[in-house]
C-alpha cells in the first residue's frame, strides 16, 4: 500500500560554457570554457571526467514515473530544444500531481537544485506557470504539518536514494550492480551533448526505471505498510514498462 502518489525523477543535463567562461574559467587564467574544462579532465584520477557544479549545468531532458496510490504508472518525459519549454512544461504535470513524494537518486544535490535554479533564472517568462513553481517551493511549513517542504533536508516528501548508501557517495551505477539492476545500457551522462535527443530520453527513461527499482527497496524497507506484494505487483508494472520500450 502506498500512502502518497510519487514522483520518480530524474534530469539529464549539458554544461553551461557560457557560466563557467563568465566566472571560474577568466578567474583562473582560462581563456575559454573549453581550456579550463580540459585541464579539470587531465587532473581527474582513474580516467574520470569533471563533473562541474550544478550551477554550471543546463537541463537537456527531464523523465519522470508517476506511480499513484493505487499503484498505476505512467512515464512522461519533458525534452524540447529551448528549455524554457521543457520548464514549461514540466512545471504543468507538476501542478496536476498534487503534491506528491519526490525520489530520485542524488535528488537533493543535483536534480531539484538544478531544475529550481534554470527555472529561477527563467522566472519572467515562466509566469504562465507561477502558481505551481511557488507551490513547489513554498518552504513556509518547516515540519510539513499540512504539506511538503520539498527543500528541507529531512523532507518526508523528498527521497533522496544515495542517503541509504553511506560514504563515499555510490554512484547509481554502483547500487544497481548491487541489485542486479541493469542500468547505463544506452550511455552515460558526460556524453549527451554528443548524442542525439531521441538516445537522450531513451538514456533518461533507463535511469529513471532503474531508480524506481531502487526505490522499490526502500520501500520495503523503510515504509510499514509497504508489503512483498506491493513490491511484487510494482515489479510486474515497471517490466511492463521496459518491454514497451524494447519493442
Amino acid at each position: 500500500m502506498l500512502n502518497n502518489n510519487y514522483i520518480i525523477l530524474d534530469i539529464e543535463t549539458t554544461i553551461n560554457k557560457k557560466a563557467i567562461e563568465k566566472s571560474v574559467a577568466k578567474q583562473l587564467g582560462f581563456e575559454t570554457a573549453d581550456e579550463f574544462l580540459k585541464f579539470k579532465n587531465a587532473t581527474m584520477e582513474n580516467g574520470k571526467t569533471y563533473f562541474p557544479k550544478p550551477v554550471f549545468h543546463k537541463i537537456h531532458t527531464i523523465g519522470m514515473l508517476y506511480v499513484s496510490q493505487s499503484t498505476s504508472l505512467k512515464y512522461i518525459d519533458f525534452s524540447y530544444e529551448d528549455e524554457l519549454v521543457t520548464l514549461s512544461e514540466f512545471w504543468k504535470i507538476i501542478g496536476k500531481c498534487q503534491l506528491p513524494t519526490i525520489v530520485g537518486f542524488n535528488s537533493k544535490s543535483f536534480d531539484i537544485p538544478v531544475i529550481s535554479m534554470r527555472t529561477g533564472k527563467n522566472m519572467i517568462e515562466l509566469k504562465d506557470v507561477y502558481p505551481e513553481i511557488k507551490r513547489f517551493h513554498d518552504c513556509s511549513d518547516q515540519w510539513e504539518k499540512y504539506g511538503p517542504n520539498y527543500f528541507n533536508r529531512n523532507s518526508k516528501y523528498h527521497i533522496d536514494l544515495i542517503d541509504d548508501h553511506g560514504w563515499p557517495k555510490p554512484s547509481l551505477s554502483e547500487i544497481c550492480s548491487l541489485y542486479d539492476i541493469p542500468v547505463k545500457n544506452y550511455g552515460h551522462g558526460s556524453e549527451v551533448e554528443a548524442m542525439n535527443r531521441e538516445d537522450v530520453r531513451r538514456y533518461c527513461k533507463e535511469d529513471v526505471i532503474a531508480t524506481t527499482k531502487l526505490w522499490l527497496y526502500h520501500m520495503l524497507k523503510f515504509d510499514q505498510e509497504f508489503d512483498i506484494n506491493d513490491f511484487m505487483t510494482l515489479n510486474d508494472r515497471i517490466k511492463s514498462l521496459e518491454e514497451v520500450e524494447n519493442e
